[in-house]
């Protein structure tokens, strides 16, 4: 797991304060063998566990599959036609970074880029846990059109699209790691890989919280970073516990 690049005590308490809004402070002392006002003194601030008071805590959470067991469950509660349930959800959102925290090191990249605007709220989160700039390819443009670097694409329905990606916001060169919600077909990576290659910077990888098989065999095929599905891995842990 990648600890390393925050302090073990600092990122326990931002995942307990995150967990609380799912569990109540007596759920939290029986899943984590922690008092309760114990716990209420982490989360508001008033004491820092010690280093190994908070490895066991954070082992605790590991084995006992705390976070995935969540994130699955809002994720089934949300199912396919509501996915806004879940991504507005800021505790769940940080839950989800999270995941992807122990997966990627700090200093495999300099930029966040998210796309559509629908998973700004993941891009916000992640770019919070490594304290990265998070840049937004976007629908549409706020500024005049000269300002953006500019790709079309079909959406799901073959319905032609527009993605904005503005100008200064990587740097050339740069190493990107690449964020969104969902990915049901190719067209859009397509876009995004596109633009990429124009300013030009590299690409290290992608997240998406659920990702279609066909569209993981586009991605397979045609491109060469690792692509983390936070649904499949979060299955895959629950599977093995």
């Amino acid at each position: 797991m990648n600890i390393r690049d925050k302090s073990l005590r600092a990122l326990l308490v931002q995942l307990l304060v995150s967990l609380k809004n799912f569990y109540t402070f007596k759920d939290l002392e029986q899943i984590l063998g922690v008092p309760q006002h114990t716990l209420w003194k982490y989360t508001s601030l008033n004491m820092m566990p010690e280093e190994q008071t908070a490895k066991r805590i954070f082992d605790k959470i590991l084995s006992t599959k705390t976070v995935e067991r969540i994130v699955m469950n809002q994720l089934n509660l949300a199912g396919n036609d509501n996915k806004w349930i879940y991504l507005w959800n800021p505790a769940l959102m940080d839950l989800i970074s999270f995941i992807v925290y122990r997966y990627f090191t700090k200093d495999a990249f300099d930029h966040i880029l998210c796309f559509p605007e629908i998973a700004i709220p993941l891009g916000m989160s992640i770019s919070r846990w490594y304290r990265k700039k998070l840049c937004v390819a976007c629908n549409y443009s706020i500024f005049r059109s000269s300002n953006y670097i500019i790709e079309f694409y079909l959406d799901k329905d073959r319905f032609p699209k527009m993605l904005y990606i503005p100008r200064n916001c990587i740097s050339k060169n740069g190493k990107i790691l690449l964020v969104t919600d969902d990915i049901l077909e190719g067209s859009i990576l397509m876009s995004v890989n596109n633009i990429i290659k124009r300013i030009p910077a590299k690409i290290i990888g992608l997240i998406t919280i659920e990702c279609s098989p066909t569209a993981y065999q586009f991605i397979k095929s045609n491109y060469h970073y690792p692509v983390l599905v936070v649904k499949d891995i979060v299955t895959s842990s629950l599977k093995s516990s």
